[in-house]
């Protein structure tokens, strides 16, 4: 795995939490990506900024993980709350990885589970 790293977290005040019914009502990732950079003052902050901002090269590839037709890699998710000032995407994840206990294993989990597995063998 790619080490990243991001010195310029240490000098952005902590990300401020939202309300717990505005991220009840995200449905994705991407979705909670997507209204952190819609709460950022100074916007329309755009798909390219945070690609910029994350060290991502693609621009593209940053419009599929906010357009839910990829996953969202969980490095991503600190670096997103600290670029935009919120946490509404680590809160999304807290509350995903809640459900997770209660519903059972997401595929998500399943594939980690699996690639678990093919390290050990």
């Amino acid at each position: 795995m790619k080490q990243r790293s991001f010195p310029w977290i240490s000098s952005v005040p902590e990300p401020r939490s939202e309300l717990p019914h505005v991220i009840a009502q995200c449905t994705s990732y991407g979705m909670a990506a997507r209204l952190s950079l819609q709460l950022k003052p100074g916007g329309p902050w755009s798909d390219s900024w945070l690609a910029q901002r994350l060290g991502v090269k693609s621009r593209g590839h940053m419009s599929r993980l906010l357009n839910d037709k990829q996953p969202m890699p969980r490095w991503m998710l600190t670096p997103i709350a600290y670029a935009t000032g919120s946490k509404a995407i680590l809160q999304y994840d807290q509350l995903q990885r809640a459900l997770r206990i209660t519903a059972g294993e997401t595929q998500r989990d399943a594939v980690m589970r699996l690639a678990q597995q093919a390290r050990a063998a």
